[in-house]
């Protein structure tokens, strides 16, 4: 089986193609606005209007899952906490991806997937050595005079998406920089792997019925 998993965005979309369950390929889709005042970049599309962004991110995706002949397609889920422009934009992307590869050919309904951002954060938390998941504080006890301690789960941020990856498959990510989209390559593959171990769990768990 050959699965396409995307961190889909606007400007760093990532795309890793997976074989048999190890990482084959991976590209960056990168697009960014004409009217952007930075710096233009040489591995930057620019366009105009963001329609023409969404519009060249979903044919690169499309000219992908015909080179490498996908089977199945998994994208992380919107984040419907999320507010502003960006937001609207994405889920502009994510619903034109969805309705390109329907517009294929009907089997992609029953072959698109995607995973809850809360998730996919909460799975990669579990790659993390035990000792790093839990962040523990110190306080005094005013009353008692004792210290007492209390712990919460670490908050992930794009450092620990990137360490998570590294646990798994070490030296993945090397060489890539983080302008270049080294945290979105983290969460495609992240994507890839938490929807390839919950495809193992449920064949497990038709095979025992």
């Amino acid at each position: 089986m050959r699965l396409m998993s995307v961190d889909q965005s606007i400007s760093h979309c990532a795309v890793v193609i997976w074989e048999h369950g190890v990482p084959i390929y991976r590209e960056m889709i990168r697009t960014g606005s004409n009217s952007s005042r930075s710096k233009k970049n040489k591995d930057v599309v620019y366009y105009d209007t963001v329609y023409e962004q969404i519009r060249h991110i979903v044919q690169k995706i499309l000219e992908l899952v015909d080179k490498y002949k996908i089977d199945k397609y998994v994208m992380e889920d919107l984040s419907f906490g999320s507010v502003g422009n960006a937001t609207r934009d994405l889920a502009g992307l994510f619903h034109c991806i969805v309705y390109a590869l329907c517009d294929k050919s009907p089997e992609w309904l029953d072959n698109i997937h995607k995973i809850p951002p809360t998730s996919l954060k909460s799975f990669a938390r579990n790659l993390l050595p035990e000792k790093d998941r839990e962040i523990v504080k110190e306080r005094l006890d005013k009353k008692t005079g004792k210290k007492v301690y209390s712990s919460r789960k670490v908050k992930m941020e794009k450092s620990h998406m990137i360490r998570a990856v590294d646990c798994v498959c070490h030296g993945w990510l090397d060489g890539i920089t983080l302008a270049a989209g080294k945290s979105d390559y983290a969460d495609a593959y992240l994507i890839g792997k938490k929807f390839l171990e919950e495809l193992s769990q449920e064949r497990d768990k038709n095979n025992r019925k």
